[in-house]
């Protein structure tokens, strides 16, 4: 089973801001308005 650390790229014991730049960096790169066609 992956973590939610996992999912992100960073580390558990990564600071707020850490994970906050890497769910921002996640939901860019999988926003469907960037990713047309890809709604499956």
């Amino acid at each position: 089973m992956t973590t939610l650390y996992a999912t992100l790229g960073v580390q558990p014991d990564a600071t707020l801001d850490e994970i906050k730049r890497a769910y921002r960096r996640a939901a860019m790169k999988w926003h469907p308005d960037r990713n047309p066609g890809r709604e499956d």
